[in-house]
């Protein structure tokens, strides 16, 4: 009988059953690790906070402001990203506040002069002229190369600030501005992915995730680019790279689609937490500026055929053709630094379906225009107005809210038009300093790409040569030597010296406009006009002074000043409710004395003097005057 052979071969392994806590450990492990690395991240101070507001200058506890650091939140690798302006408002809104937002890139932010001659502080000025008894605050959140991505974030935080209203003026950086489509900015180029970065990026890990991958691509590209960008080298031309997006092109339509999705979500997020919303127009320079780049793609005409057609229509006096090839020749342009015309129809079809009010800036500006189109009339450059179209903005801005009733629930003041209008040019906090400012970055935008060639020199400015010592400090704010409050600081100096105590408090009340809240300017020109004897230049600062922090100090010195002008029944009130405040001030108390006394009160200006002397018994007027007056009070 014959045994059967077994068959050699390998022996299958034997699978292990492990128990079940074993995978669910090895599925948390690996969160464990995030959790843990995060919090040795935050252990450690490792990257930045992204909450859009917060308290972030010690000196004004009591404030918030939009935080610096969330510029890097959207501006992935630019080693100089834009700055925030620094509007401040009260942590704790007080019943008589109106408080308004405005969303928007740096044509909201009043590029290219300080933020003093942006249309939120026209707004702002003229909201404070007629409304005294309101405190007024208009945050301005315009920042430039942002565009509705960034926006989107701002007004998800800003509900929570109790607005009364939102303005909103942008699209023109829907391409190039970070996160744009088209952007150097830009995380994926897709919806999802911009949206996921967003939600994700203010964790410390997923910041450290980011910083490693720019470092890695910024060691590959140094051994390509040698040096840093240019001086001159405008974000503009860091923004844009390589990448033109031609008409009807998947990246314009998807820039288009970004466009109205974004804003879509910020019109309904207003509307859910009952904020009115007024949107604009955008206006662009369609006269002056020609395309900045001419493709033939899928059979359409050029864009600068399109620009030369209409030059020759406008010259022929047809102005309604001229203005539509205008606008064709822009809407073709492909370096899409200006929104094209599809923009204006999503804002005007969104406030239709959201029954929100809309400015419509583009149509006042070419109502103001040569030919009822728009050019360098009302612009410095592409799309940024000058000083006057800044204005023309704000009025409209402005009409709209009054239409609407989007003003403060107050009594108005009874002003005309005209009276309104002179006194906010008389007042308009801006010197020929920040003129110089403005013409400087102008040449250095429009002396490089895209306005000339790439790479081709900047002649503008390095054939300019400073004329005055105002071209030289405007040189050194522009080129980051100076501040702009050193540079309006020794610009007030230099007129100080020359006895033009006008043009010196006209450098600090720029200053002063800029920064508010920062009480030592206004403390500071207000001694020092004193000091000269400049009382009626001194009064309207402490009556504004007065408004943003009455105390001591603003009453003492708008009750002295009506004192010496004769005014003693206006004097009094002031001067006492200084001594409510301080009462130990001997120069307080002789004034509040003869206060009284004028106010036929001999009894009440004894008692003061007699204070006064008993703090500085050695003051000679104050001796004299309390001769005069204890006879008449002694029983």
């Amino acid at each position: 009988m014959s045994k059967t052979k077994k068959k050699s071969g390998t022996t299958p392994p034997v699978k292990k059953n492990y128990p079940k806590w074993f995978y669910l450990i090895a599925l948390v492990i690996p969160f464990i690790l995030i959790i843990l690395i995060e919090a040795g991240l935050r252990i450690f101070n490792y990257g930045q906070s992204y909450n859009i507001f917060g308290s972030v200058y010690p000196a004004y506890p009591n404030m918030l402001f939009l935080n610096p650091a969330t510029a890097k939140k959207y501006f992935v690798n630019l080693q100089n990203p834009p700055t925030a302006i620094p509007d401040g408002f009260s942590s704790s809104k007080s019943s008589n506040t109106f408080r308004v937002f405005v969303l928007g890139e740096s044509s909201a932010a009043g590029w290219p002069y300080i933020p003093n001659a942006s249309f939120p502080r026209h707004i702002k000025r003229k909201l404070e002229l007629l409304y005294p008894g309101n405190r007024i605050e208009v945050i301005n959140l315009g920042m430039s190369a942002i565009c509705t991505y960034t926006l989107r974030d701002y007004a998800e935080a800003l509900t929570e600030q109790s607005p009364d209203l939102v303005l909103i003026y942008t699209g023109h950086n829907e391409y190039y501005g970070a996160l744009g489509v088209a952007s150097t900015q830009s995380v994926a180029g897709f919806s999802f992915l911009n949206r996921l970065y967003l939600d994700l990026i203010g964790f410390r890990s997923i910041q450290l995730l980011r910083n490693s991958i720019s470092w890695i691509m910024g060691a590959v590209s140094a051994r390509d680019i040698a040096g840093s960008p240019s001086q001159n080298e405008t974000l503009m031309s860091r923004m844009v790279g390589e990448n033109l997006v031609p008409y009807n092109s998947s990246l314009y339509k998807a820039g288009i689609e970004q466009f109205e999705s974004n804003m879509r979500e910020i019109i309904e997020l207003l509307k859910e937490r009952n904020i009115p919303v007024v949107l604009s127009t955008l206006t662009s320079n369609l006269r002056g500026i020609k395309p900045f780049e001419s493709v033939n793609d899928a059979g359409l005409p050029g864009a600068d055929k399109i620009y030369e057609e209409a030059a020759r229509q406008l010259s022929a006096g047809d102005t309604a053709s001229a203005k539509k090839s205008y606008l064709y020749a822009r809407d073709l342009d492909a370096l899409r630094f200006r929104a094209p015309s599809e923009f204006n129809n999503i804002i005007k079809k969104l406030a239709s379906e959201y029954q929100v009010s809309y400015a419509d800036i583009e149509n006042v500006f070419n109502q103001n225009s040569p030919y009822g189109i728009t050019g360098n009339n009302l612009m410095v450059d592409h799309l940024h107005p000058d000083l006057r179209g800044y204005r023309l903005i704000a009025d409209e801005f402005f009409r709209i809210m009054q239409e609407n009733s989007f003003l403060p629930v107050a009594k108005k003041l009874s002003l005309t038009d005209d009276q309104i209008n002179n006194y906010l040019s008389s007042e308009f906090p801006f010197t020929k300093l920040d003129s110089a400012i403005a013409d400087l970055r102008i040449k250095i935008l429009t002396g490089g790409y895209p306005f000339k060639p790439k790479g081709e020199k900047n002649l503008l400015v390095s054939e300019f040569r400073p004329s005055d010592v105002t071209d030289s400090l405007a040189m050194m704010v522009v080129d980051r030597v100076l501040s702009l409050e050193e540079a309006h600081a020794k610009a007030a100096e230099r007129f100080w010296e020359k006895s033009d105590y006008a043009s010196a408090a006209k450098e600090i009340g720029v200053l002063i406009g800029e920064r508010p809240f920062n009480h030592s300017n206004y403390e500071q020109l207000i001694t020092m006009l004193i000091d000269q004897g400049q009382f009626d230049l001194a009064l309207p600062y402490l009556r504004k002074y007065e408004k943003v922090n009455s105390g001591a100090f603003t009453n003492k010195w708008i009750g002295g000043i009506y004192l010496n002008k004769g005014d003693h029944v206006t004097a009094l009130p002031y001067l006492q409710k200084s001594y409510s405040y301080k009462a130990d001030d001997p120069q307080l108390l002789y004034n509040l004395s003869g206060a009284y006394y004028l106010n036929n009160r001999p009894k009440e200006a004894y008692e003061a003097i007699r204070q006064c002397l008993a703090i500085n018994p050695q003051n000679e007027a104050a001796q004299a005057l309390y001769s005069q007056l204890r006879p008449r009070t002694v029983d």
